[in-house]
């Protein structure tokens, strides 16, 4: 088990890709910093074994999507 533990948080309206959004986030911290990852969210599950379609990605691309830091203590 890590010894530090981070939470992300995808908050929006029920049509703009957080489900994508948040598989895509997992596949990079696994693949790309070999991080651990548990996720709590089933329904963005289906994208880490299935290719988004091209509506999925237009859903996705024209949301604006604003990004924060917040550090606990």
């Amino acid at each position: 088990m890590a010894d530090e533990i981070g939470h992300i948080v995808i908050v929006g309206p029920v049509g703009i890709g957080k489900s994508l959004v948040l598989a895509r986030i997992e596949q990079v911290l696994r693949d790309e910093f070999g991080a651990a990852v548990e996720n709590l969210e089933s329904d963005s599950r289906s994208y880490l074994t299935t290719p988004p379609q091209d509506w999925e990605n237009e859903m996705v691309a024209k949301t604006t999507w604003v990004l924060s830091e917040h550090v606990q203590r």
